[in-house]
Parts: structure tokens; sequence; C-alpha cells
């Protein structure tokens, strides 16, 4: 009813598909600005990268958490 076409979306990267989706899903044009990117200087082929950490649980938890979403939307959006 305000006229509001298109919308600037700013959230954590992760959680950037799905917000995005429902956003698409009601009707709006979405520009995606993305917070918390991975850390480039992440170290890939070191052996501490591939160990066990806080860190990396809190981020499957995340990601897990993500998918899960994507999948409940999936299977019960009204679209």
């Amino acid at each position: 009813p305000l006229g509001i076409k298109t919308v600037v979306l700013v959230t954590q990267s992760t959680h950037m598909r799905r917000s995005k989706q429902m956003f698409l899903l009601a009707g709006f044009d979405v520009l995606a600005a993305p917070t918390q990117l991975a850390d480039p200087n992440q170290p890939f082929f070191e052996l501490r990268a591939w160990l066990p950490s806080a860190k990396a649980l809190e981020l499957s938890s995340s990601i897990i958490h993500e998918v899960l979403g994507l999948l409940w939307y999936s299977l019960f959006s009204p679209v």
C-alpha cells in the first residue's frame, strides 16, 4: 500500500538466502547487503583449520538452522 517495491535487505550472510526468499515471496525486489562475511584470512590449508573448535560448532549450528529453515519454507510456504 505504501508503494515500496524494492528493499535493501541487511542481515548476516548465513541468513541471507532464507531472508531474501521470504522478501521475494512477499513481492519485493531485493537488494542483498550481507554482513559478517566469511574471513578471507581463515587458514584453509593449515591443520588447525580442520580441528574441532567451539567456533566451528557454533557455525555448524547456524548452517543447520538455515538449511532446515529453507526446507521448512519450501514445504510449507503459501506460494
